[in-house]
């Protein structure tokens, strides 16, 4: 395990946050008007006038111009069509250091390209989703396990929005309680229990517009820096359903913007394990950035449960996912533990978590952090000799990168087809002595498929699902 961390000396958080608080006591200087008119005139203005026509276009399409919250600009939006490194380009021509790196997610600079390479070679192999499982899904959940201590399993889901709320769940199913304690000021995501007391300690639902009052029932927040506000919180919880979990920022709420003292996080795991909470770890933000290990390698703490996001995916799309502890985390698995045990299984899915696009990506990225090089694929192994000598049809799809080799999958039903249906028909059925795997498609259907080698280089007969009979 890497110990190395990011953070030479600790500051002082009392002495911070006695400063921000004398700040914000000051007056408001705003930039004079005459001198931002001047600096819209001359750079937007002439510099940025493709980036004005084309979000005034999208406007009439997409509510404000934009899909992401970080993009809306004063005087408006730019649009970026490169990104490389360290520096932004955009549709003008201009060029731009970057420091928002997309909110974070490219801790290797925007668009790394090694990870760019290897995610090329998965598409022209795999494809960016199957809905079924990759290699490179344990190779990620692998590769977390040996960097973060507190990590037994992980289970990768679409967002850090999502890790969180499912993480809300777990940690009911794992204790039997009901409520939920968060830091005051922190972000874990947009879901509607967790959108309580955002970015400024004490607002409650102040930014949570669109949210019923009584989905809080069971959410409270206690002050950062403050254990005895989170000790009084957690002991009159036991009388009212108990305490599930608590949930932190360990670098402090609101991405560390309000610092707090390492005592304090340490303060924290110590009264979960009194009153019998989980401790939920958001390292969303400083998963990885602080150190290979994490925020809680440097705090020196052990969480039940942990958060990942942003980075978890190299900045490929489907960063998310909940790890921690294997007694709590078998609630993610199936029905049955590994002893036959039947637990509890918590609501959790995803059609676009775990792809083989997020999946390499944030094995790639996670592995040139630890400073080593990535293992290849034995399927990207391929010499292109060898993939030319395979015979494939043009409805070829293989089971898994890890077991391809020069065969063709042909989809057959294992009786005729007897109810029309659009397309063309086999008509007839092929029967194979391996077992045949079942693959979901549209309306809720299943269709068998049977792995067979290819006997020759023309198109198989291609058999479509009969249309469901709907119940009234």
């Amino acid at each position: 395990m890497d110990t190395r961390f990011a953070i030479s000396q600790y500051p002082d958080a009392k002495a911070l946050n006695d400063e921000l608080n004398a700040l914000i006591k000051k007056p408001i200087y705003s930039i004079a008007p005459e001198a931002l008119k001047k600096y819209e005139d001359e750079y937007y203005g002439q510099k940025c006038q493709k980036s004005r026509e084309m979000i005034e276009e999208a406007k009439s399409v997409i509510p404000g111009g934009v899909q992401h919250n970080l993009a809306f600009n004063y005087p408006h939006p730019l649009v970026f069509t490169k990104a490389e490194g360290a520096k932004l380009y955009d549709i003008d021509g201009n060029e731009y250091y970057d420091l928002l790196q997309a909110g974070g997610p490219t801790i290797l600079g925007s668009n790394d390209p090694v990870v760019r390479e290897a995610v090329i070679d998965l598409l022209n192999t795999c494809g960016p989703s199957t809905g079924l499982f990759h290699e490179y899904e344990y190779k990620l959940g692998k590769k977390i396990a040996d960097s973060v201590p507190s990590v037994d399993m992980f289970r990768m889901l679409g967002s850090g929005t999502e890790a969180c709320m499912c993480a809300v769940r777990v940690a009911r199913l794992a204790t039997g309680k009901k409520n939920i304690l968060k830091m005051g000021g922190a972000y874990h995501g947009w879901s509607d229990q967790l959108a309580w007391g955002m970015r400024v300690p004490g607002t409650r639902n102040l930014q949570s517009r669109g949210v019923p009052a009584f989905v809080f029932k069971h959410t409270q927040e206690f002050f950062p820096g403050d254990l005895e506000d989170l000790e009084k919180k957690l002991w009159l919880n036991k009388f009212n359903g108990g305490t599930a979990a608590v949930y932190i920022e360990p670098i402090g709420p609101e991405s560390a913007t309000r610092p707090v003292s390492k005592e304090f996080v340490k303060g924290v795991e110590t009264l979960c394990r009194k009153y019998g909470a989980l401790l939920v770890c958001d390292e969303v933000v400083s998963g990885f950035r602080i150190g290979m290990a994490g925020a809680q390698g440097y705090y020196g703490i052990d969480p039940d449960l942990t958060i990942f996001g942003k980075i978890i995916a190299g900045g490929y799309p489907g960063a998310g996912g909940v790890a921690g502890h294997r007694d709590v985390m078998k609630h993610l698995g199936a029905g049955l533990d590994s002893s036959g045990k039947k637990i509890k299984k918590a609501m959790c899915g995803g059609t676009m978590a775990a792809t083989p696009i997020s999946s390499l990506a944030g094995y790639t990225a996670t592995a040139r952090s630890r400073r080593e090089t990535p293992a290849r694929s034995p399927v990207r192994e391929l010499t292109s000799s060898s993939r030319a000598s395979m015979s494939l049809s043009p409805n070829t799809t293989f089971p898994s990168s890890a077991t391809t080799s020069a065969l063709s999958a042909t989809c057959t039903r294992s009786r005729p087809c007897s109810t029309p249906s659009t397309g063309a028909n086999c008509g007839r059925s092929r029967r194979s002595s391996k077992r045949p795997v079942f693959v979901r498609r549209k309306w809720n259907t299943w269709a068998p498929l049977t792995w067979q080698k290819a006997s020759s280089p023309s198109p198989a007969p291609v058999c479509t699902p009969p249309l469901p009979t709907l119940r009234k």
